[in-house]
């Protein structure tokens, strides 16, 4: 998903993945795939990114060194940046009785509140197609709002 955000603003995305094949959903797999400004490499690690030299190159990004996931062959590639993403998997071991989506995200309505009534959540553990701070941030504003919402409904005797 990142790589596809990042190939609309670039004319060349490098993907590197450590391992053989990709774990993510395969809809987003074939996107990436058949991106014409996407370049796979699996089986890759990052050994170094290289640059930082304010003299040379104002100090930024001049480019990355990557090795096979074995250490077997190594390449220099020029870049202009890099963006790590490590991936994520929704930690939900604690609330295993809530409705998830098919990535095992909790699934909320846009008060942010779950099947369990007075239960609310939010953060990148909820089920969105963005998942940024930002994202994060209002959906906490919205929980916030809504349980205060619910508490209130509970002192004035309304069923929810």
């Amino acid at each position: 998903t990142e790589s596809l955000f990042l190939s609309k603003l670039a004319s060349r995305v490098i993907l590197v993945h450590r391992r053989a094949e990709f774990r993510a959903q395969k809809v987003s797999v074939d996107r990436v795939m058949s991106a014409p400004n996407i370049q796979v490499r699996l089986n890759t690690v990052i050994r170094k990114i290289t640059g930082g030299d304010a003299q040379k190159n104002g100090g930024g990004v001049s480019g990355v060194i990557l090795s096979a996931s074995d250490g077997s062959a190594e390449e220099t590639v020029s870049a202009d940046g890099v963006f790590i993403f490590a991936g994520m998997k929704p930690r939900t071991q604690l609330i295993d009785f809530l409705k998830k989506d098919s990535g095992g995200y909790i699934v909320t309505d846009e008060s942010m509140a779950t099947a369990i009534p007075g239960l609310f959540c939010a953060g990148d553990i909820r089920s969105k197609p963005l998942r940024q701070i930002v994202t994060a941030c209002a959906d906490g504003a919205v929980a916030a709002f809504s349980a205060e919402k619910y508490i209130d409904s509970l002192k004035r005797g309304e069923s929810k």
